[in-house]
């Protein structure tokens, strides 16, 4: 069950009254709508149909279901961060946040079969992470080969954006499932360097 269908029969409401915008009036543009389905199905997972409202604007969420599980909304920083940040005391320890990540790509994976799959290797997608910006235009993946099917990726954002550490877990959540699309087993993902830590930038070490 997901949250899109249980509120399919709400009359859908209009992204302007709900979406922030920017000083010229357009949507602000830094998280695509994937990641605030993510987000809020997995809450539907945790808490249910019926505490779901309570919980999203107990967090300062006023955004009507059905927009947050809209793929064409996008989704600010300061709007994914409010969500991220309520998570671990609403799911538990704060790594269960990687299933954020991991559903990402599995909701990605969809839109992206064939491209992905065209690729032929989870080596060939860590290759080609840069391009995971389309979807989160503050966010700056570099990766670097270290051995066969060992990878070094640096995260870094945007000038006036700063990480926290479920925004980390998300990604790492997202690095581990990216060879599952692949028919691999998900990746091992250690962070071996966080900005959230005193580090200079966040690095992770897949296998």
């Amino acid at each position: 069950m997901t949250v899109r269908s249980l509120f399919a029969h709400i009359r859908p409401y209009s992204v302007d009254c709900v979406a922030m915008v920017d000083a010229a009036g357009g949507q602000v543009r830094h998280f695509d709508g994937v990641y605030s389905r993510a987000i809020t199905d997995f809450l539907l997972d945790k808490v249910g149909p019926v505490a779901l409202p309570d919980v999203l604007h107990g967090v300062g969420e006023l955004r009507p279901v059905g927009v947050l599980t809209d793929d064409s909304v996008w989704s600010s920083y300061s709007q994914i961060r409010r969500l991220l940040q309520a998570l671990p005391g609403i799911a538990g320890e704060p790594v269960e946040v990687r299933e954020i990540g991991k559903r990402v790509v599995d909701a990605l994976e969809v839109e992206l079969d064939a491209r992905v799959h065209a690729l032929g290797s989870p080596d060939a997608l860590f290759a080609q992470l840069g391009s995971a910006s389309t979807f989160c235009p503050i966010v700056e993946l570099q990766s670097s080969r270290v051995a066969d099917g060992e990878w070094l990726v640096t995260l870094t954002l945007g000038e006036g954006f700063e990480p926290f550490p479920e925004l980390c877990a998300m990604f790492a959540g997202s690095f581990e499932q990216f060879p599952v699309s692949f028919g691999f087993d998900a990746a091992v993902v250690v962070e071996e360097e966080c900005a959230c830590r005193g580090g200079s930038r966040c690095v992770f070490r897949l296998r």
